[in-house]
């Protein structure tokens, strides 16, 4: 029988609680996950909004979600220094990534928690930040899966190499 995985998923930034303890709290409290998504960047304007309607309350953090936004911090960085197996990558933008150095990031990540990070892969939905990085909003997907299996042959190749449509590099 397989064991669902109950986590939760946060937009931490400025004035918010530590992802360092956010992590202990978590963990305290018997969930499995705590997820951070990522925005590399937040661009001033955009042609949509967040896709997800988001009900205001008063007192929601909600109500200042551009301000999230703006200050999401680059939570790698954090889960280097705490090593449960619980801290998993929400949605990482693999195409707006360098895949050589994400590949990378993401072994030493997985050995710091003893084989058991898990990485979340997604295209994002904001069209500005996508272009800021090159990346073609309609190509998205393809850019994704061409990073994906660049990444996926440096893990498993001592000397790799890859040519895809978007990543190309000799033996590394």
């Amino acid at each position: 029988m397989t064991v669902p995985v109950v986590g939760i998923q946060v937009f931490p930034g400025d004035g918010y609680m530590r992802p360092l303890d956010l992590g202990r709290a978590v963990e305290d409290r018997g969930f499995v996950a705590l997820f951070f998504p990522e925005h590399l960047h937040m661009p001033v304007d955009r042609t949509i909004e967040f896709p997800i309607p988001i009900p205001l309350h008063p007192h929601s953090v909600a109500q200042n979600l551009q301000a999230q936004l703006r200050s999401l911090p680059d939570l790698r960085r954090h889960l280097g220094r705490h090593q449960p197996a619980h801290f998993r990558d929400g949605i990482s933008l693999v195409a707006q990534r360098d895949p050589i150095l994400l590949a990378k990031t993401i072994a030493t990540l997985d050995h710091l928690c003893e084989g058991k990070f898990i990485l979340g892969v997604g295209t994002g939905w904001n069209v500005e930040e996508m272009r800021n990085h090159g990346v073609d909003p309609g190509l998205r997907w393809s850019h994704v899966a061409d990073h994906v299996r660049a990444m996926r042959t440096i893990w498993t190749e001592d000397m790799a190499s890859y040519h895809g449509h978007f990543v190309n590099f000799d033996r590394i």
